[in-house]
């Protein structure tokens, strides 16, 4: 039997369970969400296979395609704000139509993405979120 320490509190699992991290993950998730991205530290004591089990700050699910997306996307500020800055009386009409042109740009484009989003297929987590 092995001692498991987590949250304040000593389990005691059969070793077979507590053989590989992944089939110890699979014991505990569904009562300790977080072991799914915690620090598992074994050790041989006198009285026996001691694992201590660490909660990790998750990442929230900032990652894959969107993280990199973020990454990737080009640094600017909103045009209407560029407009507020030059003065509304100092600036011209015709400047005022291509902040407003740019600024109809982006959001199409977003609704683009929110329509892309809803169209999208669901797909599972790979992992359980930290905190569920």
């Amino acid at each position: 039997m092995a001692t498991i320490k987590i949250d304040g509190k000593t389990l005691t699992l059969d070793d077979a369970i507590c053989k590989t991290d992944k089939s110890l993950r699979d014991a505990l998730v569904t009562f300790f969400p977080a072991v799914a991205n915690a620090k598992i530290k074994r050790e041989k004591k006198p009285q026996g296979l001691v694992i201590t089990i660490t909660k990790q700050a998750g990442d929230k699910g900032l990652t894959g395609t969107v993280a990199k997306a973020l990454d990737e996307a080009t640094e600017s500020i909103n045009p209407i704000l560029v407009l507020k800055q030059e003065g509304t009386r100092r600036t011209s009409k015709r400047r005022i139509d291509e902040i407003l042109l740019e600024g109809t740009k982006e959001i199409e484009a977003v609704y683009r993405t929110v329509r892309n989003l809803d169209l999208s297929a669901h797909q599972p987590a790979n992992k359980i979120p930290v905190g569920f």
